[in-house]
């Protein structure tokens, strides 16, 4: 979501690291409403790298995740 400053953090992490990503805003797509909703999340942000969810601000994990 636009307003998650976890979130905006997150995306900052990523593009520092040269992670390639992709953003489905919760609140602004519908993709980003379904998954939510399919994963049962309670909050954001969440991230899927592949078949793992990372739950909350946990840039460290989704760099290594991706690099993987």
């Amino acid at each position: 979501a636009e307003w998650c400053g976890y979130c905006t953090k997150l995306r900052q992490d990523l593009r520092a690291a040269k992670v390639p990503f992709k953003v489905l805003d919760v609140e602004e797509t519908e993709t980003g409403r379904r998954i939510y909703k399919q994963l049962r999340l309670r909050g954001i942000p969440a991230t899927v790298v592949d078949d793992d969810l990372v739950l909350g601000y946990d840039p460290d994990r989704v760099i290594a995740l991706a690099r993987d």
